[in-house]
């Protein structure tokens, strides 16, 4: 399942921006760090973690991140970003 219990679908532009709003009023800050990209030409995976401070006690967390990019015509169409790299690698079609 994608980053979080519940998959949260944005779709167009304006989607995108209210997923990062929805985002930055949560969090004060999130830093990513892929330690690992895959190009496999139509889709892109990034295998790697975040870590958040929480915007209002300052409590950090950190946990693995892997996002899975499907490409067309050289931009980015969809974006699924999973807490568990087993299952972001299955969902992209490979195997560790």
């Amino acid at each position: 399942m994608p980053l979080g219990r519940e998959a949260r679908v944005h779709r167009g532009h304006e989607g995108v921006r209210e997923g990062l709003r929805d985002l930055y009023e949560a969090l004060a800050e999130f830093h990513v760090e892929y330690s690992e990209i895959r190009d496999l030409s139509d889709r892109i995976v990034g295998v790697g973690r975040v870590r958040v401070p929480e915007r209002q006690s300052g409590v950090e967390t950190e946990a693995p991140l892997t996002s899975v990019i499907d490409v067309k015509n050289g931009k980015g169409i969809r974006v699924w970003n999973y807490l568990d790299p087993r299952e972001a690698l299955e969902a992209a079609g490979l195997t560790e």
